[in-house]
């Protein structure tokens, strides 16, 4: 009854949460170990008590989904049941319960899954004796065959919940709770809140500020709907009576996550921390407008706010012991700045800090004597204070003016010694703002492994992003200053070893998160900005070794776009993909060398080919004069056609070169391309896939020999390098059903090679 009324708004939650609980009791009841320790419990009463609950089986026999939360309840609940029904003590405590009518409520039930469980219960209950088929795993293989059948029966497409993962089904359940009603709900709440005064730990502000945080996470036009009343919250005088007064959450527990965080009350938690995240995430459409009223707003009452409680973090009283509330006072700062740091972001807004001393006293926190204790670490409660000075420092240095006047302080020298804290947003943001700075300081990098580890993670968050933004820091932005710190080698080094290192730059080329046809002007050149950076970077990055260039020229889609901006307008951009290419173009002979590490081939097995295996050791023979040569892969499909192609060749009196070596095949074949025979490049998947082949058809393409590209797999699109390779030439189709008609046309390629001869 409490769920259905006091809590109404966190009913889905608390029942999601019982139900998840429920699963994992199922989990252990699976073996005997696990279920004598219920036998122990009152779990039988427990059990019982749900089943007897009218309102969940009401709505869980109207529903038909195993992630509504009714439904999972009930379910799990019952197969809790007959898992311990194979216990003997527990099967005579459910033997003498009264269950009829439970089960007469579920025939009713919509969810094949309630169906399954309930009838299974009661055909358990029915017997007088235990049945072996009954053991648990038994069961549950009969549940997953039983929902199975029902699925392809019915053609429903039903999650199979119990057989996913929780994380899977924990998302479900959450986009079920955001519909139209629970979001209007939530915006009266919200709005509620921006007019009316309660108690700083009242439960309303920990409901309200949950039930935000989840919606916040949620990237659609419904959820944004709230916006208004976000703001109206921000807007409201409980914004700066928060921290006016700060209280501490009477329920904390000690730990850094709860000075950092949870120390503050849930009023300031709400206010402070979960309604700005709510507008970082969805004030894109209209940051502008937001940004010329709250904004200036903001910027006004910091001057309250760092009179306030700025004293905590400089001079002796930043050298005494940092307590709860002062622990709290200095999350309440991190918060208010990265509300700074958004509005940063916007130009009006950057210009308007030149008349304010907000400046100078983020410089002030971070000069400070106190700050970098003896052993050269930062105090817990002061690490995201910091790390939010040193991102408003970085975004407003994007106005000359003010860039101007911070090469005039000594910020240079202090972030010197902050790189050296182990705190890699406080690193990462160090370099980068001394590379604002001074552009001739990448040489000095401390510590280019964690560097680069942070600013792809860096990138591929904020690629993502539809404003292209990671935790205050723009992308076009941060993508500008790597250009200059991949001049340096080690960091370089560091950067293409990264594991998706090269995958996530490359995403900056080819992943167009803005919209081309709705985009404005403005979006259009960042998004030239973010290509162009990354273009220059993977340049740099392609001079390191084999391994990069082979994962790039692996990337078809990469290769497409690059291709695409050879055709371009930016003059830059265009000089850096023709360095790619001829960078990637050049590699043939590292390939070799891969190759030949690669010696680990079987003997003697005649019956197994690979990439740089074939079964015979045909040699080439210069006292043949050969009129083409065949390029093909050892797939068994491709083989199977190219031999077709090669005996119809010789049928019509060419003298054809199939190359069929082994281990030496590649430098064979560099024999005959030598000669300048045209080569047959039989194209595939497998082919594409093939080190040798591409190695093969390279080598052509760079020493002028004729290619003329075959199609030997239905439906192949020749894509990425390979299509650069053989210059865009339209490939012959010799998939298809006039082969003979096709075949020709291989034929008149061969002889318009000869007479080029």
């Amino acid at each position: 009854d409490e769920l259905d009324s006091t809590y109404y708004y966190d009913r889905g939650i608390a029942l999601h949460a019982l139900s998840c609980h429920l699963e994992l009791l199922n989990h252990f009841s699976l073996t005997s170990s696990g279920r004598r320790y219920f036998i122990q419990s009152n779990i039988i009463d427990q059990m019982m008590n749900i089943l007897q609950h009218n309102c969940l089986i009401d709505n869980a026999c109207e529903n038909q989904e195993l992630f509504h939360a009714d439904v999972s309840i009930i379910a799990y609940s019952c197969m809790l049941l007959y898992n311990l029904a194979y216990e003997k003590q527990i099967f005579s405590i459910l033997k003498q319960k009264n269950l009829q009518n439970i089960f007469s409520k579920l025939q009713s039930s919509k969810d094949n899954t309630l169906q399954f469980v309930y009838k299974t219960l009661s055909t358990i209950l029915s017997h007088d004796d235990i049945d072996e088929e009954n053991e648990p795993m038994e069961l549950k293989k009969a549940y997953a065959e039983y929902f199975e059948k029902t699925i392809i029966e019915s053609k429903h497409k039903i999650t199979l919940s119990v057989l996913k993962n929780i994380k899977e089904r924990d998302d479900n359940v959450k986009l079920r709770f955001l519909n139209e009603t629970y979001l209007t709900n939530l915006s009266r709440d919200i709005e509620h809140l921006s007019t009316t005064k309660y108690p700083s730990n009242a439960l309303k502000y920990k409901n309200v500020a949950r039930r935000v945080r989840v919606v916040a996470k949620q990237e659609t036009k419904e959820v944004e709907s709230l916006l208004d009343s976000v703001l109206q919250c921000l807007n409201s005088k409980f914004y700066l009576e928060v921290f006016e007064k700060i209280d501490l959450n009477k329920t904390k527990v000690t730990s850094r996550a709860t000075l950092t965080n949870c120390g503050l009350a849930a009023k300031h938690i709400f206010f402070m921390r979960e309604c700005p995240e709510f507008l970082f995430r969805h004030d894109y459409e209209q940051r502008k407008d937001i940004a010329n009223s709250l904004g200036k707003k903001m910027l006004e009452y910091t001057k309250t706010i760092f009179e306030q409680h700025l004293s905590i973090l400089i001079g002796d009283e930043g050298k005494e012991n940092i307590d709860e509330t002062k622990a709290a006072r200095m999350a309440a700062l991190s918060y208010h700045i990265k509300i700074l740091n958004h509005f940063s972001l916007i130009r009006s807004i950057r210009s308007e800090f030149l008349s304010l001393p907000i400046i100078n006293q983020i410089l002030l926190i971070l000069q400070d004597q106190s700050l970098i204790d003896s052993n050269g670490r930062i105090a817990d409660a002061k690490i995201e204070v910091v790390e939010q000075a040193l991102i408003l420092l970085y975004n407003l240095g994007m106005n000359n003016e003010i860039l101007s006047m911070l090469r005039t302080k000594d910020i240079f020298n202090i972030c010197l010694k902050l790189r050296l804290i182990k705190d890699k947003i406080i690193h990462f943001m160090s370099h980068f703002l001394l590379i604002m700075l001074n552009t001739n300081v990448y040489d000095d990098i401390y510590d280019p492994h964690l560097l680069s580890k942070t600013c792809i993670e860096y990138i591929d968050k904020s690629v993502k992003e539809p404003r292209q933004l990671y935790q205050g820091i723009k992308l076009h932005r941060l993508l500008k200053h790597l250009e200059i710190i991949v001049q340096n080698d080690t960091f370089n080094e560091s950067l293409a070893e990264e594991k998706e290192g090269i995958s996530v730059i490359t995403k900056c080329i080819c992943v167009k998160t803005l919209d081309e046809k709705n985009s404005d002007d403005q979006k259009q050149e960042i998004f030239k900005k973010i290509q162009q950076s990354a273009v220059f970077i993977i340049w740099k990055l392609s001079f390191y070794g084999p391994t990069t260039s082979t994962k790039l020229k692996s990337n078809d889609l990469f290769i497409e776009q690059i291709l695409m901006l050879l055709n371009g307008t930016s003059k830059k951009s265009i000089q850096h993909a023709k360095a790619i290419i001829w960078r990637l173009g050049s590699e043939e002979m590292i390939r070799l060398e891969q190759i030949h590490k690669k010696k680990h081939q079987r003997q003697n097995q005649e019956d197994i080919t690979g990439d740089d295996q074939f079964l015979s050791t045909d040699e080439w023979d210069e006292s043949i004069p050969y009129d083409v040569v065949i390029s093909y892969s050892s797939n068994v499909h491709d083989k199977i056609l190219t031999i077709k192609i090669y005996n119809r060749l010789l049928s019509r009196g060419y003298r054809v070169y199939s190359e069929k070596q082994g281990k030496h095949r590649l430098e064979l074949m560099k024999k005959a391309i030598g000669k300048r025979k045209p080569i047959l490049a039989c194209l595939s998947t497998a082919y594409r896939a093939s080190k040798v082949c591409m190695a093969e058809v390279e080598y052509a393409n760079k020493n002028s020999s004729p290619i003329i590209p075959i199609i030997v797999e239905v439906k192949y699109k020749i894509q990425g390098w390979l299509k650069h390779i053989i210059g865009g030439k339209n490939p012959i189709d010799l998939t298809q059903k006039n082969f003979n008609d096709e075949l020709f046309e291989v034929l008149e390629e061969i002889e318009k090679t000869k007479s080029l001869d």
